[in-house]
């Protein structure tokens, strides 16, 4: 005969019930509870949102200009728009705490800022010999 006993607390067969002292507890429903220091404030559909989104069209962008061969990935506008749109999506890594994605977005913007900053000065480079 199988044990047929239900949880008073969840009302699941007592087999599923990780309520109980000394079993695994019911895993959260949240990541913001199942994970310490993740918050689900960026996540509401409010401005921040619409700035996450606009900073991610920014860098996709880019990247389909690339890969349909109209934006070179050494051109002024391709790196303007990844430094724009990884530095927005940086920026609101850091005020959502969200280290993994800080650190992915950080770096993109700096290498980004790094390869324009390059362009300029071979640019500047170039004009300044035909002057001569």
């Amino acid at each position: 005969m199988q044990n047929k006993s239900r949880s008073a607390l969840t009302g699941a067969p007592a087999a599923l019930d990780w309520s109980a002292g000394g079993r695994r507890t019911r895993p959260s429903r949240t990541r913001a509870r199942a994970v310490p220091g993740v918050t689900t404030a960026g996540t509401d559909g409010g401005p921040a949102m619409v700035v996450q989104v606009l900073g991610s069209l920014l860098v996709l962008a880019a990247f389909a200009g690339a890969q349909r061969g109209t934006l070179a990935t050494d051109s002024r506008t391709y790196l303007i728009l990844n430094l724009a749109g990884s530095a927005t999506l940086a920026v609101l890594a850091a005020h959502d705490r969200q280290w993994g994605f800080l650190l992915l977005e950080g770096v993109w913007a700096l290498v980004s800022l790094h390869s324009l900053t390059r362009l300029r000065r071979r640019a500047g480079a170039a004009q300044r010999e035909t002057r001569a």
